[in-house]
């Protein structure tokens, strides 16, 4: 067996499992969803606003910025290049609660990217940011990934770049900020 292989099994295991209902398959529609992240990130746009907390507003910007390149070079870069197709595009017994497949190539996942980027630049800014904001931050993005499996649209090796790909462009917008700033990276 070889790590695709591996790769199809895994993603029969989550995608093709007992616990499909209307309650999970929801939820897992609703964590991948572009409009609930555009609602957190209007939220902390409020607080930074009332606060007037500029160390906020930096973080809110380093995290655009983050998601801006983790996923620009998956989508421009990577995906065309790798030109792995989506479970959905290839295999029959597909589970699609959402419906719809996506594009035609998956890997690697963007959305995982984007979260990973998220956690990243969170984590390098850890003394601004709570603790458990943290730790949410890195269980969402788990739950991202795993919803987009479950979803039937990538297979887990997908997300799993995607997410070392987010942390790494997370961590690398972060580190050439702090070094713009002159601070130890």
């Amino acid at each position: 067996m070889d790590l695709l292989d591996l790769d199809r099994q895994l993603f029969a295991i989550i995608n093709q499992n007992a616990f499909h209902n209307p309650v999970l398959d929801r939820l897992m529609i609703v964590v991948s969803s572009h409009s609930l992240w555009v609602a957190l990130l209007l939220l902390a746009l409020i607080r930074a606003t009332i606060s007037k907390d500029r160390e906020l507003w930096r973080l809110i910007a380093l995290v655009i910025i983050a998601v801006a390149v983790s996923d620009s070079f998956c989508a421009y870069a990577l995906k065309p290049w790798v030109a792995r197709w989506r479970p959905c595009h290839e295999l029959a017994a597909v589970v699609l609660p959402g419906g719809r497949c996506g594009g035609m190539y998956g890997f690697p996942s963007n959305h995982a990217a984007n979260a990973g980027a998220v956690v990243a630049v969170l984590a390098q800014f850890a003394h601004l940011v709570r603790r458990r904001w943290i730790v949410a931050a890195a269980s969402a993005a788990l739950l991202v990934a795993l919803s987009r499996v479950w979803l039937g649209v990538h297979y887990p090796a997908d997300v799993g770049a995607g997410l070392l790909l987010g942390v790494i462009a997370g961590s690398a917008v972060a580190a050439s900020f702090k070094m713009w700033r002159g601070e130890r990276a």
